[in-house]
């Protein structure tokens, strides 16, 4: 609700301090129709009962297990015929990464309960969804199957031991997130160890380093800082009209971008907020 607030108030703001009102409407949206979707979705669960609710949510994972196997099975089954990025069922490599990750993690929590299956059998889907991901080569949902499946694998210790780890490795990935996004040492890390991994360090952190770099260029004042470089000022590269836009290709410097270190806050605050909760 705090977002939606938070969209509404951006949206007035940057309408009367804009030079081009396509460019606000175009990131209103992007951003306006999933919130009040989310929001709206929140306040009708809560309506229900629990049995209703639990009966809801238990159909809705087993089809999303079903497609992401599905997309899985795909995945490999194209690697194995075409020898190229999967796109499994969907329109393209990262899409396919995507679904087959989330399908995944619903799986690795729940599969067995809702589908009744055997160790041998669970471990079986789960090596299948594993190459699914990989051979869509999107890093980022290769990276998202390694930590879920480190989670995961946590539940074979005890409850102290296993907290102290979960603990560790989210720190370590957020040192690693924040100085792989302010400062080029990883890829100068991975481009000397091969040439192979420095094509893939190139577009997966080098780029991203480089739009960090210049977004911060952007930022003039105080009020750029907290509020942001200006409301859909960025992430509309395809548009002609506004060449020098930057490519907002992750969620930190698309939030930073258009919501400021007010909006980057307040969505770690709410991450926060559901994990402890």
């Amino acid at each position: 609700f705090l977002f939606f607030i938070l969209l509404i108030l951006f949206i007035f703001f940057n309408i009367l301090i804009t030079d081009n009102v396509y460019f606000v409407m175009y990131q209103v949206k992007l951003d306006l129709i999933w919130i009040s979707f989310a929001i709206s979705l929140y306040f009708f669960l809560r309506r229900m009962a629990l049995e209703d609710l639990n009966r809801i949510l238990q159909s809705f994972s087993k089809l999303v297990i079903i497609f992401g196997f599905m997309n899985a099975i795909a995945s490999v089954s194209s690697e194995m015929c075409i020898r190229d990025r999967s796109f499994a069922f969907l329109t393209g490599p990262v899409q396919a990464g995507e679904v087959i990750l989330f399908s995944y993690t619903l799986f690795l929590f729940l599969g067995r309960y809702l589908f009744n299956l055997n160790k041998f059998t669970f471990f079986l889907i789960s090596l299948i969804y594993v190459l699914g991901v990989l051979l869509t080569t999107y890093k980022t949902a290769i990276l998202g199957a390694v930590f879920i499946t480190l989670y995961y694998s946590t539940y074979l210790l005890k409850i102290k031991t296993r907290d102290l780890f979960i603990g560790l490795l989210s720190f370590l990935i957020f040192v690693l997130f924040c100085s792989s996004s302010f400062s080029w040492w990883l890829y100068n890390v991975l481009s000397d160890y091969s040439y192979y991994l420095e094509e893939l360090a190139y577009y997966t952190i080098y780029l991203r380093t480089y739009w960090t770099h210049l977004l911060f260029e952007q930022i003039n004042s105080i009020s750029d800082l907290l509020l942001g470089v200006g409301y859909g000022v960025n992430g509309v590269y395809e548009f002609k009209s506004n060449p020098d836009a930057i490519p907002l290709d992750s969620t930190f410097i698309y939030i930073l971008s258009n919501y400021g270190v007010t909006g980057v806050f307040l969505f770690i605050f709410t991450l926060l907020y559901l994990i402890l909760k």
